[in-house]
This record gives structure tokens, sequence and C-alpha cells, in this order.
């Protein structure tokens, strides 16, 4: 496949967090989509019909979920696709 078809969504609240790991992905992916969100809801709401998602990078905490919920919410929308924790939480 086309790497220019393929989309990686990352969900992080963080702007700096957010502006770093959007460069690195660019940097190793530079024909890739990269589709930033602050929120699960906002994901949740958008429609990716025609996308080839590559893979979701998400935080463990965001404003409209706590842990382990969000990425329930997640997994459940992209149930075939590869979803990864991005968190600084040590516990």
């Amino acid at each position: 496949m086309n790497k220019k078809n393929e989309t990686i969504i990352i969900i992080e609240d963080h702007p700096l967090y957010a502006s770093a790991i959007e460069s690195s992905i660019r940097e190793i992916h530079p024909d890739c989509e990269v589709l930033l969100y602050e929120k699960i809801q906002s994901v949740e709401n958008d429609n990716f019909d025609g996308r080839h998602i590559k893979v979701i990078l998400m935080d463990l905490i965001l404003p409209d979920s706590g842990g382990y919920s969000g990425v329930e919410r997640i997994i459940s929308k992209f149930m075939n696709h590869p979803v990864a924790i991005i968190s600084g939480r040590t516990e």
C-alpha cells in the first residue's frame, strides 16, 4: 500500500507532547497523514471512511477519559487497528 494512503492518529491533550510526537512521526513516515486530537470524543465523532489507519497513538489520561476507559472506547471504534499507549504515568 502506498504510504500516502496511510493515516496515523495521535490523541494527546498536551500541546508540547503532541507536537513532539507529530514531528517524530513525520520524520519517520513523511508520506503518512497525521491527525491530531485532544479528546477521545473528537475521534469518536470523526469519520475515517476510506482511510487506512496505520496506528492510533494515545495518551492514557485525557480530558474526557480517565485511564483504561478511554482505551476501551478507542479499541471499540478501531477494533482491527493497533493502539499504542503513550503516557508519562508510572503506575
